[in-house]
């Protein structure tokens, strides 16, 4: 339970009361404790010493206490300080602790500093706190239950003070001049451009010797470059636009409701769908953000490539609810995106046949049927598409025996 232990938190418990409920219609708090609120001192003293193993499953009564703990610490140190800086960083976590040390140096050395960072611990047993000990005089940190990536970016996005926003995955890393950069550009550009992105680079993967710009083939002006058609690029087959490179209007995240809870996979694109149809985007040529591509490294994205019913389901929302959007108007891009549907639809089929499934495969046609495939165009696809797959696994088995011998 850490230096405290139960005792500590149960102490920290009635203090807390007391601060809702107190006697008399007044709080009596040791003298000492305002100052501490002052200063910080109860932030950097107190949290680290408390949190610890916070998930031990022989102690879940007093796991569970911790965590109401400290849930409120959290509360009372947003009073800390209430300035308001120009950008707000949110950078969410769990289980990343050495990551997250390397994510929070490249946002310190940032060469334009007014900005707050906020990380949200999205419930890591390891040993976040303790890496996070000293830097808790220069963060906003908040913890909770682990909800998921999307519900950590709105606590974030909830807790901001600044009038611009930039997200951080805990394993990537900005560049110096990154937020600089934007700044400038949204400046000489204009107020009606609510969104600045940057190239990104990748690390840790020897395949991934591309930019982000060079895979998808966005030109690269010299100088802060308007985007045409952002949807084109948000539904490009190669990503352009990270989130970890971004940098908006937090007014814009707020009035869009932030990300979508619902969505396990994906959310950050379904930002930026939604996103497209709010404000215009620029970007700067520089490759500004380092995402981390290592390949033993296991992240939200992978799960893309699983064949779940839980990771189609999500695919499905996503497309389902872009088509439902009234403002989505465009033709060309609406029938890529049904596309896309069907894609997942043939996908999800092929899966369940795979595992014998027949009466869910046939539910899946019938979600084909209802986008005007017909039975003839819907098993010709299927018939290719099985081919395709079953051709890519015995070249890669045959590929892997021959590197063997």
């Amino acid at each position: 339970m850490g230096t405290w232990g139960s005792a500590g938190v149960t102490f920290l418990l009635q203090i807390f009361s007391q601060i809702d409920s107190p006697p008399d219609g007044q709080a009596s708090l040791d003298p000492a404790i305002p100052e501490m609120i002052e200063d910080g001192t109860l932030r950097s003293r107190i949290v680290p010493a408390l949190l610890g193993p916070v998930f031990d499953t022989e102690q879940s009564a007093d796991a569970f206490a911790v965590a109401t703990a400290k849930q409120r610490i959290d509360e009372q140190s947003t009073t800390l300080d209430e300035r308001t800086p120009t950008v707000s960083i949110v950078i969410p976590t769990f289980n990343r602790s050495g990551l997250l040390v390397n994510a929070l140096e490249s946002v310190l050395g940032q060469t334009f500093k007014d900005y707050e960072i906020i990380v949200i611990d999205d419930g890591s047993t390891d040993d976040t706190v303790e890496r996070l000990a000293p830097y808790m005089d220069r963060i906003r940190y908040y913890y909770q239950l682990n909800r998921g990536v999307s519900a950590a970016l709105n606590k974030g996005i909830g807790v901001a003070r600044g009038k611009w926003l930039s997200v951080l995955a805990s394993d990537d890393v900005w560049l110096p001049t990154k937020l600089e950069n934007q700044l400038k550009a949204l400046a000489e550009l204009g107020s009606e451009f609510g969104a600045c992105f940057t190239d990104c680079s990748y690390s840790g993967d020897p395949h991934s010797g591309l930019s982000a710009f060079e895979q998808a083939g966005l030109a690269s002006p010299l100088g802060p470059t308007p985007l045409n058609d952002p949807m084109k690029w948000v539904l490009a087959e190669h990503l352009v636009i990270w989130v970890q490179s971004l940098l908006v209007l937090s007014s814009l995240l707020r009035e869009l409701n932030g990300f979508d809870e619902a969505m396990m996979v994906g959310e950050d694109t379904d930002l930026l769908f939604r996103l497209t149809f709010k404000t215009r985007f620029c970007f700067v040529s520089a490759p500004l953000v380092r995402i981390d591509r290592t390949p033993s490294r296991q992240r939200l994205t992978d799960l893309y490539a699983d064949t779940s019913d839980r990771s189609f389901a999500c695919q499905e929302y996503k497309y389902r609810k872009w088509l439902d959007l009234q403002q989505f108007e465009d033709p060309v891009s609406r029938t890529s995106v049904r596309g896309s549907l069907r894609s997942v639809y043939y996908d999800w089929i092929i899966a369940k046949l795979y595992a014998l499934k027949l009466p869910d495969a046939l539910q899946k046609i019938r979600s084909l049927r209802e986008m005007d495939h017909s039975y003839r165009t819907i098993i010709l696809t299927l018939s290719f598409r099985a081919g395709r797959k079953l051709y890519t696994t015995l070249n890669a088995f045959w590929w892997k025996r021959a590197t063997e011998n």
